[in-house]
């Protein structure tokens, strides 16, 4: 049965769509892992030391040298004074305060009429201050006393100097003095951002604490194994990214971004709800009530299924004409173009 055109088309063209689509998302995953660096906290700088990686700017640090030894300082005899000299001291002189002034009561003439007179005015005495304070100044921060009132005028007196020479207010708190700090980043060595995926792969190795399966077997764990891993997926993700994205390798290059999207999915989704129990039919991780259409909750998983299915169905239909393979190998990828039958004869 002869295909129609627009079946031609859709034959010739599906397999374009997905190289591009595959082909940009693992060419930029692994170039993010190659060439992007992140900074190391101390802990896994200690991990990765251990297997094997040399970490830049990581020196013996040098042996300390002893801090040399102060001379010692000879004690010196204080002088002896001579017979009739008066002892010398090094302690000041006290201070001698100022005498006190009295302050003269007013005269009965310059006061209001309708003033009552204070009963205990006339037989308290003049109030004492020292010449090293004003009395304006002491007459505006005292507060008043029973048996010592201040007439109107002295009172006016205090409230105008006051409000003449106000008390300067303090320095103001700014809020970056009292803003708390933030976190700290990592101050560690700067890395490829691969040696992540060889970190996680330590970890899995590791069973959790209520004594489950662990993620990773312990063989492929153990010495630089982790970081050959690392390496082979981020190279995988790079070189099978560029090949799908010009159609060459095609069905080769889809499958192996299948495995590695699969190892991807155990380590990060099923793996870990595996481990806690919290899985759906053994292969949907649940969810907590609440999460079941949350985009953010189900992002990573819905992405990594599509690419799954992607590569599984770019491996089914081949590159399609529009690729290297198809001009290199003909239509039969990776061999010679299959021979036409022979027509029956008549």
């Amino acid at each position: 049965m002869a295909l129609r055109r627009r079946d031609k088309l859709a034959l010739a063209f599906s397999p374009v769509f997905l190289r591009v689509a595959l082909g940009l998302t693992f060419l930029w995953a692994g170039a993010g892992k190659l060439f992007d660096e992140k900074r190391l906290d101390s802990n896994e700088a200690a991990i990765l030391t251990s297997m094997g990686v040399t970490l830049p700017g990581a020196t013996t640090a040098p042996a300390a040298t002893p801090a040399p030894t102060p001379p010692a300082v000879p004690l010196t005899t204080p002088p002896t004074p001579k017979p009739g000299a008066a002892p010398a001291t090094d302690a000041p002189a006290p201070a001698m305060s100022p005498p006190a002034v009295p302050i003269p009561e007013q005269p009965r003439g310059n006061q209001p009429r309708n003033r009552q007179s204070s009963p205990t005015k006339r037989d308290n005495p003049a109030r004492q201050i020292t010449s090293a304070e004003p009395s304006a100044k002491l007459l505006a921060n005292s507060p008043p006393v029973p048996g010592d009132q201040l007439d109107l005028a002295d009172m006016a007196a205090a409230r105008k100097t006051q409000a003449t020479n106000p008390k300067p207010a303090g320095p103001k708190a700014t809020p970056s003095a009292t803003k708390p700090s933030a976190t700290a980043p990592a101050s560690g060595p700067a890395v490829r951002k691969l040696y992540d995926l060889a970190l996680l792969l330590k970890k899995s190795s590791t069973p959790p604490a209520s004594g489950g399966m662990a993620l990773w077997p312990g063989w492929a764990s153990g010495g630089s194994w982790p970081v050959t891993f690392a390496w082979a997926a981020a190279l995988g993700e790079f070189v099978c990214g560029a090949a799908l994205l010009v159609g060459l390798f095609t069905r080769i290059s889809a499958l192996g971004i299948v495995s590695i999207m699969l190892g991807a999915m155990w380590l990060t989704e099923l793996g870990p709800a595996i481990q806690t129990g919290k899985t759906f039919l053994y292969l949907v991780p649940s969810r907590e009530a609440g999460e079941l259409f949350s985009v953010a909750v189900w992002q990573r998983w819905f992405w990594q299924l599509s690419l799954i299915c992607s590569g599984i169905a770019l491996a089914m239909l081949g590159p399609g004409p529009l690729s290297l393979d198809h001009g290199v190998f003909g239509s039969g990828e990776g061999g010679p173009p299959p021979k036409p039958a022979p027509k029956p004869e008549a």
